[in-house]
């Protein structure tokens, strides 16, 4: 055989070996990811439900705590304050005092925010008579994501502090999340599950993957205990989440202290703390989240109690004029 068939004879065995190979590398492919899919879908059976418990019981309480930045970038933000989560499931307030003057920028004072399921509003307090003014007020929009993703320390138990904070469940859901590994840690008294996973997404036009975990406590109710997050680019920082919990309620642990921070070539940055004071299970009265709770008159209320004072007005006018005219006719009946 000479070396022009030896040739041949090569290149097609190469043939044969790359016509075999790519199939059986795409059902691998195919298998990899079908299998990743099921995994995610059985995560997702057992997680869900518990997620909903957690975001029920944390929207449905009175807690009390305090927020610390250190080495913080971002210098617009006080260093220090004072919040207050009030949930009665359908309604949310969140009352802040940033301190007008803690040493590194001053705050606003006392803000409060108020969701409800007809309205949003915004209250400030007047540092000169320390009487409630309302700032602005809307219809009910989706700016309760907006302001959890600020505030997200105070749903620490289900929400992630991720590229873009959000519910972990929300996360989980998202097509583009692939979940690569689900490891189960039964030491230290207590099962952790932790679950990793991969998402590419497009920004500035680029693609960017992100990698990450989230650690649950099973023994928890499933509630979160850390998490980890960094994206694929040379100098990306990673973004870190540390969650105790003291006592529990009902089988919710009750949260204790949740703390996030930037990371990169082990050096800490950007770090928030919230420090829970005080935690009152169950839902908040409903007058807590009207004007009237800081002093404020309602045009709207006092609009409607008009409106209804003129429809009484008005009944009462025409049932006395229907007597009028029935007397009326009783007395032609009888000449």
């Amino acid at each position: 055989m000479n070396n022009r068939q030896k040739s041949l004879l090569l290149a097609h065995w190469r043939g044969v070996v790359i016509v075999l190979t790519v199939p059986f590398a795409l059902l691998l492919s195919a298998n990899v990811k079908a299998g990743a899919e099921q995994s995610k879908t059985a995560f997702l059976e057992q997680y869900e439900p518990a997620a909903r418990r957690l975001e029920a019981f944390y929207n449905s309480l009175t807690m009390s705590g305090t927020l610390t930045r250190s080495n913080f970038n971002k210098k617009q933000f006080p260093s220090r304050e004072k919040i207050v989560l009030r949930g009665n499931g359908a309604s949310l307030r969140f009352d802040i005092d940033e301190p007008t003057d803690n040493g590194t920028v001053a705050g606003d004072g006392e803000l409060s925010i108020v969701f409800t399921p007809k309205d949003t509003f915004e209250v400030t307090r007047d540092a000169a008579t320390s009487a409630y003014v309302l700032r602005q007020m809307s219809a009910t929009t989706d700016r309760l994501s907006m302001v959890q993703r600020q505030r997200y320390y105070l749903f620490a138990t289900y929400f992630g502090r991720t590229a873009i904070p959000r519910p972990i469940l929300e996360n989980l859901r998202r097509p583009a999340l692939q979940i690569t590994s689900i490891e189960e840690d039964p030491s230290g008294g207590e099962m952790l599950v932790k679950v990793s996973y991969t998402e590419t997404v497009t920004f500035n036009r680029k693609p960017l993957t992100y990698s990450g975990w989230f650690l649950f406590s099973k023994t928890d109710g499933w509630a979160l205990r850390g998490s980890f997050e960094k994206g694929d680019r040379p100098d990306a920082k990673a973004m870190r989440a540390d969650i105790k919990y003291n006592g529990k309620v009902d089988g919710i642990p009750l949260l204790q202290s949740a703390e996030y921070w930037m990371e990169k070539d082990g050096t800490r940055f950007d770090v928030e703390r919230f420090d829970v004071v005080s935690i009152q299970p169950g839902a908040a009265p409903a007058q807590d989240f009207s004007l009237a709770a800081f002093g404020i008159r309602d045009a709207r209320e006092e609009r409607e109690s008009r409106h209804w004072l003129f429809l009484v007005a008005a009944g009462i006018a025409l049932v006395a004029i229907a007597i009028v005219l029935a007397r009326l006719r009783l007395r032609e009946s009888r000449r």
